[in-house]
């Protein structure tokens, strides 16, 4: 009968869509073989490749087998757990747990122990297009959803990619950012599985008296984090220590600058789209309206020697009663010199 048996190309069985199903003619023939036990009626294994759709009768030669291309609930919550577990330490694990400062060396890794990798992305058939990268993309703005995908990183002078294993040779100002591992598990559509905000510790700047100066945040790269974690808050500010000399004697000062809730505007893909309009009439939700896009620069006007010290920013994640977590996007060592004065000129 010239039948050609091969596999299907689709996952089986199909996740979460229906089976594959025999034509209607294919299976009228097969009734009309039996009933006429025709001497070219086909042989055993022949019917039993009709009767399981393969060759020739397979469906999957004819459409894809249906799945579902974005998580369930169930999978989502398997996400929000393992960004949950992510730890402020897991960026430096391998310098020992203390931030390198500039020009070191850094590893990043991410676990196949996650159980959004094993139960979900690790399975082939579950996203048969799925594929995974390291990426620093930044959105666009905060209106981006989460689960836009980035520019994957490459092997470069900088980056050494090696699976879910990422080394920086050596840490510049370029290289800081936000990294994050995960999956883009159908086109179009990117899930972060691990996240690591990489930034220089006490990174020295020395400026002029009276001078303008900048303080960057550098933490725009984790609003996909930030708009996924619909049920937890965040909160941003600059954890300042100044540096000051009292009769011979340095004394620090520690002060939180600029302390600022962060809006959520995550809206639920599995609510529907009334689910923004449902939950207008509770601002709590949502937290306040500033974004990161707001909060990522802060100007000190006129500096002066009494504004040395560190500066550092920091987002903290409120997750329940019990548990929060603390991650630092930027580490700033500001020295300003002193005015010059009659005798430095």
């Amino acid at each position: 009968m010239g039948l050609r048996l091969r596999q299907c190309a689709c996952p089986k069985p199909s996740q979460d869509g229906t089976d594959c199903e025999i034509p209607p003619e294919t299976a009228g023939m097969i009734g009309n073989l039996l009933v006429n036990n025709s001497t070219d009626a086909p042989t055993g294994s022949a019917l039993e490749a009709i009767l399981k759709g393969e060759g020739l009768w397979e469906p999957c030669n004819r459409h894809h087998c249906p799945y579902l291309k974005t998580l369930n609930a169930e999978e989502d919550l398997l996400v929000l757990e393992d960004l949950n577990m992510q730890r402020a330490e897991d960026t430096w694990i391998s310098s020992g747990g203390l931030p390198q400062r500039i020009h070191g060396p850094l590893k990043l890794f991410c676990p196949s122990s996650r159980n959004s990798r094993k139960k979900i992305f690790d399975k082939s058939e579950r996203f048969p297009k799925s594929k995974f990268y390291w990426t620093r993309s930044i959105p666009t703005s905060s209106k981006e959803p989460y689960d836009i995908p980035g520019v994957p990183i490459v092997n470069s002078n900088l980056f050494i990619v090696e699976n879910d294993h990422l080394t920086i040779r050596s840490l510049e100002p370029s290289t800081m950012g936000i990294y994050r591992f995960g999956y883009e598990y159908d086109p179009g559509y990117f899930e972060t599985i691990c996240f690591f905000p990489v930034y220089i510790h006490q990174w020295q700047q020395v400026l002029s008296h009276g001078v303008t100066f900048d303080l960057v945040c550098n933490s725009l790269g984790l609003w996909p984090i930030i708009s996924k974690s619909a049920k937890t808050k965040w909160f941003v500010y600059w954890n300042v220590t100044l540096l000051e000399k009292e009769e011979q004697n340095d004394t620090k000062k520690h002060k939180l600058w600029w302390y600022t809730e962060l809006k959520n505007s995550h809206i639920n893909k599995h609510e529907g789209n009334n689910s923004f309009d449902n939950q207008t009439d509770n601002p709590s939700i949502f937290g306040t309206q500033f974004t990161l896009w707001d909060t990522e620069y802060k100007r000190l006007h006129d500096t002066v020697k009494k504004m040395t010290g560190y500066y550092e920013c920091h987002i903290f994640n409120q997750i329940n009663s019990t548990f929060n977590r603390t991650f630092i996007t930027q580490s700033i060592h500001l020295i300003i010199k002193s005015p010059s004065n009659i005798w430095t000129l």
